[in-house]
């Protein structure tokens, strides 16, 4: 009796991590879409923001040498 338990709960895991397998495999949901342009945007805010940052550092740079001529 034990050993077609083990059987069984051994079949039912395979069926499990294939089942799981499969799901994971579909095309991207509505959510990961969602998601991955969240992604998109915030990585050219960052762009932006870097990009600004150094024209801006550049500016007070260049207003500083100025200053001193």
């Amino acid at each position: 009796m034990k050993i077609d338990m083990a059987r069984f709960l051994g079949i039912a895991a395979i069926a499990a991590v294939v089942a799981m397998t499969m799901v994971g495999c579909g095309e991207k949901g509505a959510a990961e879409k969602t998601g991955a342009a969240l992604d998109n945007a915030a990585q050219k805010t960052v762009e932006t923001a870097n990009t600004a940052v150094e024209k801006t550092g550049a500016a007070v740079e260049k207003t500083g040498a100025d200053m001193q001529k």
